[in-house]
């Protein structure tokens, strides 16, 4: 919503950057591939809303990053980030190890991840043999909450 400041991670072509900054947030975009990037900073113009960052997620210091852009917004009040991203399943698991215990900058985690990951991050039942070391870790630090299915048809170029 407008007032937003947003991590982005993984813009790609800029659909939902579009919208997010569409809704008056301030994004960060972070994207590890150079074309992509590209397409991102041609495709929005010069803006204040937004910055892309051409780095690995996985590399990035985020505090470096958002503390400035939040300390200004802030005017005063503690103010804090959000994350959006659809993230690949190679790197899913060492980006929310990364993101989730940064309380003092982010309130909330949107993540769009491989079914399977989503379900057995959200869903594990500690009684059961799904229920692993990151299933302790991601409870400690959120309450997470499989939210809905999309379907492959959705994506372009459609996933196998």
């Amino acid at each position: 919503e407008e007032g937003d400041v947003v991590l982005e991670i993984g813009p790609g072509t800029g659909s939902l950057t579009a919208a997010l900054l569409a809704a008056g947030a301030t994004v960060v975009a972070v994207e590890k591939d150079k074309h992509m990037a590209t397409l991102v900073r041609d495709r929005f113009g010069s803006t204040e809303q937004l910055k892309v960052i051409e780095e690995d997620i996985t590399k990035f210091h985020v505090h470096s990053h958002f503390l400035p852009i939040l300390e200004e917004k802030s005017r005063g009040t503690k103010k804090y980030a959000k994350v959006v991203s659809n993230l690949p399943f190679n790197v899913s698991t060492e980006v929310v190890k990364q993101i989730l215990p940064m309380g003092d900058v982010f309130s909330v985690m949107v993540l769009m991840l491989q079914d399977e990951a989503a379900l057995r991050l959200a869903n594990a039942s500690i009684q059961t043999p799904e229920y692993r070391p990151i299933n302790v870790f991601v409870n400690f630090y959120s309450e997470p909450e499989y939210k809905f299915k999309v379907e492959r048809a959705n994506f372009f170029p459609q996933p196998t």
